[in-house]
């Protein structure tokens, strides 16, 4: 836990940055966010340093055309998501590096919009790893720490969270924290751990700013590996899925009116399901604050290119890249999911 210690005394000091004053040429109205969890998004250069089985010679055959297949497709569903202007901040995981990065904003049809990279090698054994685009128009970056998620010892593949305190149009601060939780891959109660774990840590870091500061806008995004109404974020998060009595030191669940309605951003065993999600503080809930979303904004990007039919379940599914190590060529086994802020 001495990480974390190391995070809640660095997040103090970043609130003894200065800040700057209000700027000319501000502009109001919405911000576009979205999460994609993009699904292996890996180049085909072997990485010693990591259990990396995205090569050509591999198991999984990873070539370069294939991975020039996948950027493109990641490309067009940010460019797709909103029809009226592209996302001014994009949380993504399962990312490998900073260079697949820049091949995604700057060798698509990305490079023509001004984008910038948030991103940092972490020690996961696999070397997968979170990661942020924004607006350089819209936000500025204050500083960021990436940290480990909970407790080392059960944190064994040492993934990271991201966190950013940023300015939007060079006035309001906000922070946000990308995650990408342990999966269930080994059993749900084996793993349940982890990600309570995980959930603890990214609390306790969420506390560290609220303790100073009850009304900060605190913006989460990620794959939680968990539902809603988990004990992973009720319990370790401690998020509320209710918007009645909003009190600007709590978290709420942005994205539980999704999965009440049954939609969902995976497919698991024929059952859609939402385990990527936004979480934001209270007082982004707010609509007399400067900065406010409702969650009636939130979306599950179910574009018809990113689905395919299942005959046998006579149903839908995210096209995904691989089905285990048989190469599929869809985008993600993930869905994207999206978010509105607006700012008066």
């Amino acid at each position: 836990m001495t990480k974390l210690v190391n995070f809640i005394y660095c997040i103090l000091i970043l609130f003894l940055l200065p800040i700057f004053v209000e700027g000319q040429g501000q502009v109001s109205g919405e911000l576009f966010i979205m999460f994609y969890n993009v699904e292996n998004y890996f180049d085909t250069i072997n990485n010693p340093l990591t259990q990396d089985e995205f090569t050509p010679n591999d198991v999984y055959e990873w070539t370069h055309e294939r991975f020039i297949k996948k950027r493109n497709a990641i490309a067009r569903v940010i460019t797709d998501i909103n029809v009226e202007n592209l996302p001014d901040i994009i949380g993504l995981c399962e990312i490998e590096n900073y260079y697949v990065l820049q091949q995604l904003i700057n060798s698509t049809t990305l490079r023509r919009y001004d984008y910038s990279i948030l991103h940092h090698d972490s020690p996961d054994t696999r070397g997968i790893d979170v990661a942020l685009l924004y607006n350089n128009k819209r936000l500025y970056l204050l500083d960021s720490l990436f940290f480990l998620m909970g407790n080392e010892e059960l944190n064994k593949q040492k993934r990271e969270i991201l966190y950013a305190k940023a300015l939007i149009d060079e006035r309001d601060t906000v922070h946000i924290f990308v995650s990408h939780f342990p999966s269930k891959r080994d059993g749900a109660r084996k793993t349940a751990p982890l990600r309570m774990s995980a959930a603890q840590a990214l609390r306790k870091a969420a506390d560290s700013i609220l303790m100073y500061q009850s009304q900060a806008n605190i913006l989460m995004m990620g794959d939680f590996n968990d539902t809603y109404k988990s004990e992973t974020l009720t319990q370790g998060l401690q998020v509320n899925f209710s918007y009645t009595n909003i009190s600007n030191t709590k978290l709420y669940n942005v994205s539980a009116l999704l999965a009440e309605a049954g939609d969902g951003s995976i497919k698991y065993r024929n059952r859609w399901q939402l385990v990527d999600m936004f979480l934001v503080s209270g007082n982004l809930l707010n609509p007399n604050s400067d900065l406010y979303c409702k969650p009636s904004d939130t979306g599950i990007f179910m574009a018809d290119h990113l689905l395919e039919y299942v005959p046998a379940a006579n149903s839908y599914r995210p096209k995904a890249t691989y089905r285990w190590i048989n190469y599929i060529g869809g985008y993600s086994d993930h869905l994207p999911i999206y978010m509105k802020i607006y700012r008066k």
